[in-house]
């Protein structure tokens, strides 16, 4: 074989590509991020199933072009001779401009060019770097857990800077996983390009970027918290018998939080409707009525109980008149009542940045609290824009107070702190500092069914990019009980927030939650770790919902499709595995979880009638003709939860599974030589792996 080394690299501007010597394979560079694309290769098939590899041409030589003001780029032909009769020759060109790489076969009738490589974008692919659909069009939120691709994916997105790399839509485009090497792949037919945009993230939403830490919580938080469940009732002893009960009923299935809201410095809403605050109450003075032992001693027993204390606090506001507002008038911009209270404070003044704003944060961590939960933000902004001109320093902008403030915040309690800003419903002060908090509830007060659509849904469908990249998207309490939900209903609340990956904050007294309800939120524990696979804002604009979860696990690839019926009256929905879910043709397995019904083999789509406000999850799996793994009982993704491993050999399937103790865990699989399904339960005599098998 002869081989002509003469040019094997070329450059333009910040896109660079490099031949290796044996002139069979190829790399792809790129400023600031060095390789991009790497052990990139072509080979050539024909309607036959022959198939022709670079090593099979008996001379190979490249050839640079050099562009021209008319042509601004550079060109690299890698030509093949000596090859089969069938194919004695062939070429590639490779092509570098200013904003773009294109790698090209020469047309040869008879035989496709298919061209393979590896990925290399991000620190971490596995665990920081996402596949996503920068522009898929159609309905529906999809998210990720583990490297996850589907057909519709032609993108890697890097969560540790908001980068983005891109490769040309094409119908032949396919990105996949590599379990061996721990890297992105892709196989294109013919030709494909590539594009870096470095600040994807910034450019596209109109924000600073910054990666979400994810040392205080790797996956978003779940816990009880007090204010959905027991309201102005809340108080040590409320808070330390929910805590206990938390520890014996959820604990081992995935809850490690509770959240003390804004009862502890309020009695009552500021605005009259329901009496008077007591004066004395403040940001400095907890309740000593609700809390006689003092807030320090109540986040020591949630610490005790094996959970992390997290606390309310609105510091740019004050309910009641105190000591420092008394002996610093000044600090004070606004007074008007309001649910929360009265006074707004001037966050341009020293006094609040350099006195009062750090007396009142340290003392969070001081007591012993690991999280914190920033509320009151759309007043203070609102009426900090209303106000400007009163302001000690009006040469601020309301978005540089806010952030400023939320920076010195930051700055005291370290970046691992937890920040929760609570947001309402207004876009603005939800992504005003997206980039200095942990999180941001991203609605208003969810309690009713209509409140769940207009504050959880259609936020959702703006925001989910924000999510797992940038800050963690709470949609507030998970309320479960009777009052306000119908079983239908409360199994949608749980499905949604579970199958995005949300946090999951319990809204209900657990001392009185029903014992089905409970059932409810064991079986959406824990919080998986859950990323978006599209960059998109979306409108509610109908009231039916796909939620689709594509998993990745070393073992099995499968989807998880939440289909959800937003309507108060029974509706029809048909799902169409292809145009709905990214899945390609062929035979699945289709189990739905809260029903437990096994569908059977389904190709092309499925119709399915669901009861007002109701929510079918499925899993969906790809048939492989042998018995195989449909649905577990654990968790409503039917494996992502628990499955540590799975093995098919010898006729039989195996695996290990993190159980709960006395939690009856059920195994179904599917038998293709009766069609039938085989399922095994089990009851755990204790919380851990458990290995089991299936024949």
């Amino acid at each position: 074989m002869n081989t002509q080394l003469s040019d094997r690299y070329l450059n333009y501007f910040r896109y660079a590509a490099e031949v290796n010597e044996k002139l069979d394979a190829f790399r792809v560079l790129f400023d600031g991020k060095d390789t991009i694309m790497d052990d990139c290769t072509v080979r050539w098939t024909n309607a036959a199933g022959d198939v022709v590899t670079p090593d099979r041409f008996q001379s190979r030589s490249t050839e640079w072009l050099p562009g021209t003001q008319n042509t601004p780029f550079f060109v690299l032909k890698v030509y093949f001779k000596g090859g089969p009769a069938a194919l004695p020759e062939a070429s590639i060109s490779l092509t570098v401009c200013r904003d773009h790489f294109t790698c090209e076969a020469a047309a040869v009738d008879g035989w496709t060019s298919v061209f393979t490589g590896k990925l290399c974008w991000g620190r971490d692919p596995e665990h920081s770097t996402f596949a996503i659909s920068a522009d898929r069009p159609g309905y529906g939120l999809r998210g990720g857990c583990g490297p996850a691709v589907s057909r519709w994916d032609n993108a890697l997105f890097d969560r540790a800077d908001g980068s983005l790399l891109q490769l040309d839509k094409d119908e032949s485009l396919r990105l996949g996983w590599c379990w061996d090497c721990k890297h992105y792949t892709f196989t294109a037919i013919d030709k494909f390009g590539v594009q870096v945009f470095p600040h994807y993230f910034e450019d596209r939403f109109c924000v600073p970027y910054r990666p979400l830490c994810k040392t205080q919580y790797p996956t978003p938080p779940a816990g009880w918290m007090t204010w959905y469940a027991v309201k102005f009732d809340a108080c040590e002893q409320a808070v330390l018998e929910n805590t206990k009960l938390q520890k014996e009923l959820l604990k081992d299935y995935g809850a490690d939080t509770v959240w003390v809201d804004w009862e502890w410095y309020h009695n009552a809403y500021g605005d009259g409707r329901n009496g008077e605050f007591k004066a004395g109450q403040n940001v400095f003075s907890p309740n000593p009525e609700a809390y006689p032992n003092g807030l320090k001693y109540v986040a020591e027993e949630i610490e005790k109980n094996g959970f992390i204390p997290a606390l309310w606090m609105a510091p740019t506001h004050e309910p009641t008149e105190n000591d420092y507002v008394n002996e610093n008038p000044d600090i004070v911009l606004y007074d008007k009542p309001h649910w929360c209270g009265r006074y707004f404070l001037d966050m341009t003044h020293p006094k609040f940045l350099q006195d009062y704003l750090p007396r009142a944060v340290k003392q969070i961590s001081e007591w012993g609290y690991k999280a914190m939960k920033w509320d009151v933000l759309p007043l203070t902004c609102m009426y900090t824009s209303r106000n400007h001109d009163k302001l000690y320093d009006p040469s601020k902008s309301t978005t540089q107070a806010m952030r400023n403030a939320a920076h010195t915040v930051r700055e005291i309690l370290g970046e691992e702190f937890y920040m929760l800003s609570c947001c309402g419903g207004g876009e603005y002060t939800t992504l005003l500092s997206s980039d200095i908090f942990d999180a941001a509830r991203i609605g208003a007060d969810i309690f009713t069914w209509e409140e769940l659509k207009t504050s959880f849904v259609q936020r959702i469908l703006r925001l989910y990019p924000f999510h797992n990249t940038q800050l963690y998207c709470d949609p507030d309490n998970v309320i479960l009980r009777p009052e306000y939900n119908d079983l239908y209903q409360a199994q949608t609340r749980i499905t949604l927030v579970s199958l995005l990956g949300l946090p999951c904050t319990f809204g209900d007294d657990l001392r009185q939650l029903p014992s089905d309800r409970l059932e409810l939120l064991r079986r959406g524990l824990p919080t998986l770790d859950i990323h978006p696979m599209d960059m998109r804002e979306l409108p509610l604009d109908r009231d039916e919902l796909i939620t689709n979860l594509v998993i990745n696990r070393p073992f099995e690839r499968w989807n998880v499709a939440a289909v959800t019926n937003l309507a108060q009256e029974e509706r029809t929905i048909t799902v169409d595995f292809g145009r709905d879910l990214g899945l390609e043709d062929g035979e699945y397995l289709v189990h739905e979880y809260w029903t437990d019904t096994f569908h059977g083999v389904v190709s092309g789509n499925l119709t399915l009638t669901l009861p007002a406000c109701a929510t079918a999850v499925l899993s969906i799996r790809k048939k492989i003709g042998q018995l195989q793994l449909v649905s577990t009982s654990r968790h409503i993704t039917q494996g992502a939860a628990e499955l540590l491993d799975v093995q098919y050999a010898d006729g039989k399937l195996s695996g290990r599974s993190k159980v709960v103790k006395d939690d009856p865990y059920t195994i179904k699989a599917y038998d293709p030589n009766t069609e039938c399904l085989v399922e095994n339960t089990i009851l755990p005599t204790a919380t851990g792996e458990l290995e089991w098998t299936m024949a």
